[in-house]
Order: C-alpha cells, then structure tokens, then sequence
C-alpha cells in the first residue's frame, strides 16, 4: 500500500492556460465551434501552407511551415489546453517556430475539431498532417518525424508514440501531462484533504456544486489566501507538498502564488466577486466557464487505498496526526474507464525501445522496457512513472553508466547549484547551506 499518492503538478500552469471564465447556474453545454482562419505569413526562407481537412469524419485547420533549405524532419506540434467554452477552434503556432525554420525544420499544427480537455481525436488528426504531408504541400513525404506538445499536448504525445509506435523517430513532450488519470486524481485528492481539514463536504466529481459554497467556505477555513496562518492549513500545505512531490526548495513561495497571485476571480473579471485559489478554481470548472471536464475523474477517481501524509515522515506507519486525517478524509471506489486515452509507457507493437543520451563525448544507452520495478535516474531522467501507479518505463543502466552520471553529471549540477544557490534559491530564508543544496540534487 503506498503512503502517499504524489504526481507532478508543474503542468498546472501550461494545462489550463489560466482561462478564467464565469461560473454560471447550470453546467452548460459546449459551443458549436467554428474554425478560425488558419492563414498566416510565412517566416523569412519558408512557405506556408494552410487550411481545413477531414480526419475520420471531424474538420479541422491546419498550418504547415517548411523551410526553403528544409532538411527533410518534420516536427508535429500538439497544443495544449483551450477552454471548451472557446467557440474558435484556432492553429497555435509552435514556440519553437522560429528555430526550426534557421534549422531547416518544416513543422504542421492542427486546430483540433474541438476545445476543452480532448485527446482521442487530437492524437489522430495531428499525425493525419503527416500522412498527407506532401499531399497539402505539393512536395515531398518527411523523412523522419518528432511529435512535440506542451501540457495537454504533451499527454497527445504519449498517446500517439502508443498508437503509432513507428512514425516518429524522437518525442518531446514540454510540460506534459504525462501521469494521465492520476493528474487529474491528484486535484481530487488536494480538495477532498481540504474538505476534510476544514470540515466541509466535498462532490466527488468537482464542478459548479463546488464553487457554489464548498471551495470559498474551505478558502476561508484554511486561509488559503490569507498566508495559511492556521494549524489546519499549515496541515494543508504539508499533505499538497507530500502530494506533489515531497519536500523542495521554495515549495512554500509556489503554494502562496497558486492561492494568491493566480487565483481565479469568479466572475472572471477583476472586481468585487470572490476568488478562489487556483486549485480549488481548476476543481470546480470555473476556467472552462462551468463547462465540465476531467478534473474529478468521474467513475475512475479511487482513494480507498490511499494514505495520505505529510513531508520527512519518520515512520513507514502514520502517525497519530495523519491517522486522524485519514479517518476524515472521504473515500470513494471506483473502477470505471478513464475519460479519455492513458498512456501506458510501452509503445504498441515495440518490445524494445532505446533511449540514448549524450554527455561530454560519451554516449548512454537506455533500454526501455515495461518493467513493474523502475529505476529512478538522476535529474529528472527517469522513468516517466507516476510515482506508485502503474508500471511504466524501465531505465536499465549499467553500473559504469550510472557511476558516470553520479561523478560526472551530477556532480557538475550539484556544484553549479551551490555556486548559484543565491540566485536559484534567494527566495529561501536562511539560505540554504551549501550541504542542503547538494543533497537537494542527489539522485
């Protein structure tokens, strides 16, 4: 049984693109969406190419970009979060355009046939510009293929390197919603701890409900925008740190900005309406205007196994504290089908898959298998697994690789950021030592 449930929550910030919208009586419906005119001007050495095709049955725009000097690689770019009560179904273009125009990088982007939290059609119609490349640009098919997509497009990537294991030959998901489900279930279970450190029923799935009451009452309870200067909000703030990754630097700062600075005026506009903090905010769809979308996970979301706790505990049982959070803490059973496509971590049809990384003239080779035991390797280079859920990618090294990361790469990121901890870490009072920053970057 695991202690405590943790996923990465850095993708708050690109999933939903801060959209604030009004909450209204009645969760409405969807818009009728309407694709805006993909047209647009081509970069210096480049030609553009636009306009609207049919993927299995759904229209969508498209822009393609390719270079005079065009090498030959194609990046499929894959957007992330617009809200579903966005009536313009608009082609993003990647951030990285410029680049890979002086790169002689060609790049397409769809629209998409609809807003909102969507993936099954999205992963489709993006590398449905691939396959009819040359046919919408009266030149040649691409010669190797990368998907690359923030946030939400960072979940269609994975997807798609499932769906379609052998049209890509490299992958770059910025941000992305890698953990599927259980990012979502991790708002489920910041709110229902709220709930029940401020005494207050919490709908299991979130929504208007929610906003209606419950989220300002907890607001208030914890002091959520008032500097969590209670015992229960301190206890609040330790079970989201838990939850979203354990103990780190400047973790405090980050909780205050999403309570504060980023929280979501109900109204949707600067005024006298109330505000809620953007977690309970992104609960309660009031940035898809009421709209309802995957936060609660409804029919999927499951904590009756979950333990929750806080940072740096000191027993592998829970404390009386957390005993008695946990006793309060509402459970709910559920073994239904997630809402939309998940990403497994073994791409369709590939028993073996490779990952190579390259570092000062050396060359290190990964294999990537669907192991149920992972291996967490330093830096961030792990193994995409969601933190005590479902087995994902395996990353074998040998002992020679490994001890190479940890007197070659680490050190050398240790060491940088212990030269630049005022810098990196000024927001921390005291500073910490130069001991506390190396231990902060062990692997």
């Amino acid at each position: 049984m695991t202690r405590v449930t943790s996923v990465l929550v850095s993708t708050l910030a690109l999933l939903l693109g801060l959209l604030a919208a009004p909450a209204v009586a009645q969760a409405p419906e969807p818009p009728d969406y309407v694709i805006a005119d993909p047209a647009f001007e081509a970069l210096p050495g480049a030609e553009a190419f636009a306009g609207t095709i049919d993927t299995d049955g759904a229209e969508h725009a498209y822009r393609i970009e390719v270079p005079d000097d065009w090498n030959g690689t194609l990046v499929l770019y894959a957007h992330g979060f617009v809200g579903p009560q966005q009536e313009e179904l608009v082609v993003q273009d990647p951030p990285l355009r410029p680049l890979f125009v002086q790169e002689g990088i060609a790049w397409a982007a769809s629209s998409y046939s609809a807003n909102g939290y969507v993936i099954d059609g999205p992963v489709d119609q993006t590398q449905d510009l691939a396959d009819r490349f040359a046919e919408l640009t009266g030149g040649d098919a691409p010669a190797a293929t990368i998907i690359h997509g923030f946030s939400m497009g960072g979940h269609i990537t994975g997807v798609a390197l499932e769906r379609y294991p052998d049209a890509y030959v490299g992958a770059l998901p910025a941000c992305g919603v890698m953990g599927d489900v259980e990012l979502f279930e991790y708002f489920t279970d910041v709110n229902l701890v709220a709930g029940a450190l401020a005494g207050v029923e919490v709908p299991v799935p979130g929504g208007l409900p929610f906003l209606g009451g419950p989220a300002q009452q907890i607001s208030a309870a914890l002091g959520l925008q008032t500097g969590l200067a209670t015992p229960a909000g301190v206890q609040y703030a330790d079970v989201v740190e838990a939850l979203s990754g354990g103990e780190r630097p400047t973790f405090e700062e980050s909780l205050t900005f999403w309570n504060t600075l980023a929280a979501v005026d109900l109204d949707g506009e600067d005024g006298d309406a109330p505000t809620v903090p953007f977690l309970q905010a992104l609960y309660g769809n009031a940035l898809s205007a009421g709209i309802p979308t995957p936060v609660g996970v409804e029919g999927v979301y499951d904590n009756a196994g979950t333990i929750y706790g806080f940072p740096n505990a000191t027993s592998a049982e829970p404390s009386p504290q957390e005993q008695a959070l946990n006793a309060a803490v509402a459970r709910v059973t559920n073994d239904g089908e997630a809402p939309f496509p998940t990403i497994d971590g073994t791409p369709q049809g590939a028993e073996i898959k490779h990952a190579t990384v390259k570092y000062g003239g050396e060359r290190l080779t990964f294999q990537l298998t669907d192991a149920a035991n992972s291996l967490r390797a330093p830096f961030g280079l792990d193994d995409g697994s969601k933190f005590g859920g479902k087995p994902s990618l395996n990353l074998e090294m040998p002992a020679a690789q490994l001890a190479f990361f940890r007197g070659g790469i680490e050190t050398t990121v240790k060491e940088a950021a212990v030269k630049n901890k005022e810098a990196w870490f000024g927001a921390i009072k005291p500073l910490p030592t130069d001991e506390a920053v190396r231990a902060a970057f062990n692997s």
